[in-house]
């Protein structure tokens, strides 16, 4: 009961480099926002083009559909360590590991 934590969780990742290609599949499974950019960024154009990459209409979508897009890309729910690297409206811009 008197452990103390600080206030931002850090992580620290280590281990042999990824490739680009890697990399990349790293971005967007574990992107916070993807498929539905509809908020997650201030730049409305951005979102809505990164919604027509993934086929996410203009609309709001049917929450299913999003859960089945989520599963064909195999996104891993991840919560905390999700990044944020697409697009971002964070005030240091996109972040994550």
């Amino acid at each position: 009961m008197n452990i103390t934590l600080p206030k931002w969780p850090g992580m620290i990742v280590e281990g042999d480099p990824v490739t680009p290609e890697l990399a990349a599949e790293i971005i967007i499974r574990t992107d916070s926002q993807l498929p539905d950019f509809t908020y997650a960024g201030n730049d409305s154009d951005l979102c809505q083009q990164l919604n027509d990459l993934f086929s996410v209409p203009h609309v709001t979508i049917d929450p299913n559909k999003l859960s089945k897009l989520r599963d064909k890309l195999h996104i891993i729910p991840l919560e905390y360590l999700c990044n944020d690297r697409i697009v971002s409206s964070w005030v240091g811009g996109p972040h994550g590991w």
